[in-house]
Order: C-alpha cells, then sequence, then structure tokens
C-alpha cells in the first residue's frame, strides 16, 4: 500500500494508493485533481521506507482512478497485480483494502503528527450500487471518539485505496456518501471501466497496469476456476507438490521395525500385470429382437508394468488383498507425476484439491 501527498493551489490533500508493478501506482483520479506536485510514500518509518516524487501517467475523472510513475527501488519487492471482476448474481463477497484514513491520525512522541493505516475487511453487496457503478462496502464504521468533533467524513484520505476479493482487485476506494453513514464505503468497479474508456485510454490502461480490462478478460471472483496455472500464479501448487512428494516417499504403513525405514522408492517393488483381453462374440441378431451372447472367452496378452497401466490414458482399476501393494503402487505413481511435472512435461499427477477461501472508501483531504 502507498500514501499518496498532492499539493494543489488550494493546499494539499492525501490519499490513498497501490504498488501495481515495479514504479506504477493505482490511485483514485480525484486525488491527483490539479495536482502539482505529488508524493507517494510507502511504509514510513520502517526500516524500508520510500518516499519520492511522482507523476501522473494516466488518469479518468469518469472512472475516478489514475496511474501514478514512480522510480523503481530495488528493495521494494513487488509483483504485477492482478485484477478480476465480480459476479452479477445474488451475492456477498469478502474484501479488504488498506489506506490512510482521516481518522488514523495521530500523535508521536516528538509530537509530530501522522496517519497510521487502516486495514479494514469488508462484505459487499454485489447487486447494491448497480446505477452508480461502484461497489457498496460495508466496513466497521469509526467511533466518533475515533475522528474527533470534526465535520466531514472521517474516511477522507481512504481514496484510491485497492480493493481485494479473493486476492485479485476488484476496484479502487473512490467516495463516502454521508447518507451512508460511517459504515459504507463506494469503490470504482474494474469490470465497469472498459464500458466508460474509449478503446484508446483502455489501451493506455491496460500497457499500464499489465493487463486486459474487458470483462470477458477478467477472472470472476467468487467463481474461479482453479487450473494448473491460477494454482501456480499464487503458489498452492508448489506447496501442493512438495507436500504431496513428502507423502510420495512414505511407507503406506507405520514402522514397526527398529531403526530407520529406507524411502519407499529405495524398497519398492515394480508390479507386473498380465493385460487380459474378454472377448463377447454375438450370434446374429433378428429383426427387434436382441443378440444372444456366447460364453465370454478369454486370451492373455503380454506381461506389461503395473505403473505403465496405471498411468496410461485408459481407465483402470486396482484390485488386490490386503498387502497387496495397491497403496504403494499409488503412491509410486504419485511420485511418478510429480516428477513429471518437475520436468515441465504435460502430465497430469491426478486431481487437485480445491484450498481454503481466501476470498473475503470521495474519501480523500
Amino acid at each position: 500500500m502507498a500514501e499518496v501527498l498532492v499539493t494543489h493551489d488550494a493546499g494539499e490533500r492525501r490519499g490513498s494508493g497501490y504498488l501495481v508493478g515495479p514504479g506504477t501506482v493505482l490511485t483514485a483520479a480525484h486525488v491527483v485533481a490539479g495536482v502539482r506536485r505529488a508524493r507517494v510514500r510507502v511504509d514510513a518509518d520502517r526500516p524500508d521506507a520510500y518516499m519520492n516524487d511522482a507523476h501522473v501517467l494516466w488518469q479518468h475523472r469518469g472512472v475516478d482512478v489514475a496511474v501514478l510513475g514512480v522510480p523503481p527501488r530495488d528493495s521494494l519487492s513487488v509483483s504485477t497485480a492482478r485484477f478480476a471482476r465480480v459476479p452479477e448474481d445474488d451475492v456477498r463477497l469478502r474484501c479488504s483494502a488498506a489506506g490512510f484514513p482521516r481518522f488514523k491520525l495521530r500523535e508521536g512522541r516528538d509530537g509530530s503528527r501522522f496517519r497510521d493505516c487502516e486495514h479494514v475487511h469488508a462484505s459487499c453487496s454485489v447487486l447494491a450500487n448497480r446505477r452508480e457503478g461502484t461497489l457498496d462496502l460495508r466496513v466497521p464504521p469509526p467511533s466518533p471518539a475515533e475522528d474527533g468533533a470534526r465535520s466531514g467524513s472521517p474516511w477522507e484520505g481512504m481514496s484510491g485505496a485497492a480493493v481485494f476479493s479473493d486476492g485479485l482487485i476488484v476496484g479502487v476506494v473512490s467516495r463516502h456518501h454521508l447518507t451512508d453513514g460511517p459504515g459504507r464505503l463506494g469503490a470504482s468497479r474494474v469490470d465497469r471501466w472498459a464500458e466508460t474508456l474509449s478503446a484508446d485510454e483502455r489501451a493506455r490502461l491496460e500497457e499500464l497496469l499489465g493487463c486486459r480490462l474487458t470483462p470477458d478478460a477478467l477472472v470472476c471472483v467468487g467463481k474461479r476456476t482453479r487450473t494448473a496455472s491460477t494454482y501456480a500464479a499464487d503458489g498452492q501448487l508448489e506447496r501442493y507438490l512438495a507436500a504431496a512428494e513428502r507423502y510420495a516417499g512414505t511407507h503406506p504403513y507405520d514402522d514397526v521395525s527398529f531403526g530407520r525405514t529406507p524411502p519407499l522408492a529405495d524398497v519398492y517393488l515394480r508390479r507386473c500385470v498380465r493385460k487380459r483381453l474378454i472377448e463377447n462374440p454375438e450370434d446374429g441378431r433378428e429383426a427387434g429382437g436382441t443378440a444372444s451372447r456366447e460364453r465370454p472367452s478369454e486370451r492373455l496378452l503380454e506381461e506389461v508394468s503395473a505403473d505403465e497401466v496405471f498411468t496410461g490414458a485408459e481407465p483402470c482399476v486396482v484390485v488386490a488383498g490386503a498387502g497387496g501393494g495397491k497403496s504403494s503402487l499409488l503412491r509410486r505413481c504419485l511420485a511418478l507425476g510429480i516428477e513429471a511435472r518437475r520436468q515441465g512435461e504435460r502430465r497430469e499427477a491426478g486431481e487437485m484439491p480445491e484450498g481454503g477461501e481466501t476470498r473475503e472508501a470521495s474519501t480523500s483531504d
């Protein structure tokens, strides 16, 4: 997250922002309206604190979004942010945002005044604010004691904060309607930007953000299709493979011997099977009748590795008595699948289990 400090003709203004890529900050357009000088501050009073001048790369008052450019810094590890759309359904999403609202004004030990960060967890009823085209975020309201007796919105300064759902950016905090009360914020919806912008405006914004912004190109939060690429992008695939690799190397039964049990791969005995073809010749059929079947005949084919059969394209069933090696075979094939994945081969190791859910305001001075 970033704090945006703006000097304009009438004085100063503060807002929030988010580093969406190296040297690129996303914020609200009204935060930088009439800007004479803009600065971006990240991690104030922390070891890696960063503050530098910023310049406006792109802005659009219609969607209330702006992109600022700042000199990149090697010590700031920033990955490219990903964006998403919300479903047009009767659902409530869990969202989060972090920014620097007015009620977080604090006084330091040396008497200086500063704004601390506010990290809010919100719920969003997606069908609300459809005409305005904003996300309606329900947030814990600040108490009057937190903001004192000042007039206006206690959320001033929160504008420009990125709104996340399911780990993806779905909006940018842009407004607080006082009539909604202190527990509601509005955010510009990512999936409405394309319909407001011209083709050239959208192309420039997509270039800065590094992604397409048309609704058909955006992942829908709450309905994400978990593919290998989405697992890999958030690190879940690597964690799954590491856990499965450890599991595949263990024995299926608890160790009852003394000392250390060798890895399963060191003592695994490769099973072989004989492929058996069952033939069912049919008699001639009569019109409107059914065919009679002779007793099935069996013909044994060549002996092949059980690993080869189990990992082949045809479905199969593993049948054996207790201690016959079913669990060992399954773990061995799991290890082979992981090894193939590590080598970059197009070979599936099995269905990945869905991970735990991670889904889960003008407001400038």
